[in-house]
């Protein structure tokens, strides 16, 4: 007789949720705690991937994105993805296999750069993260198809944060 667990996962749906916020923002956090509510099985970050090309480390990304995907596991994929153009290749993806999408936006967890580079674990300074910041493209310039749920999300109480409100 197989596993009660087992068969329950394997009629799950598995999902996709795309993290994205500023450098310092809580994406590994609120990655984490996903997988700590069991709505996801994996955890898959650019960080965590040895090359220095981002669009390697992407493209790598992608691939992990799609192997966890397509052997029906939940999947957290945690990156800055200032711009729509980042997100697109794991939209088609998700598209492509019927899986439901869900992008958690962090963007700045009104902290300001100073804040938001002491926070983070990779080196980037508050240069970097200003400039991330002025390519920053919100749920409205993403013009993201309806079908996709789009959250904002602040990680230390939960309330909803600040829409970004600069324009392009």
């Amino acid at each position: 007789m197989q596993n009660t667990a087992h068969l329950q996962a394997t009629k799950t749906i598995s999902k996709l949720f795309i993290i994205r916020g500023l450098p310092g923002s809580g994406k590994t956090i609120t990655a984490k705690r996903l997988l700590l509510k069991h709505m996801v099985n994996s955890i898959h970050q650019t960080n965590n991937i040895n090359s220095k090309n981002i669009q390697v480390a992407r493209q790598q990304l992608l691939q992990l994105v799609r192997k966890d995907l397509k052997s029906n596991k939940s999947v957290a994929a945690c990156d800055t993805f200032t711009e729509l153009w980042e997100i697109i290749p794991l939209l088609k993806l998700a598209k492509q296999l019927y899986k439901p999408t869900t992008i958690i936006d962090l963007y700045d967890q009104n902290l300001t750069n100073l804040q938001l580079a002491q926070r983070d674990l990779y080196g980037v300074t508050q240069l970097q993260i200003s400039e991330m910041r002025h390519r920053w493209q919100t749920q409205q310039q993403l013009m993201l198809p309806e079908y996709i749920n789009y959250i904002y999300y602040t990680v230390g109480d939960g309330t909803t944060t600040r829409q970004p409100q600069h324009t392009h």
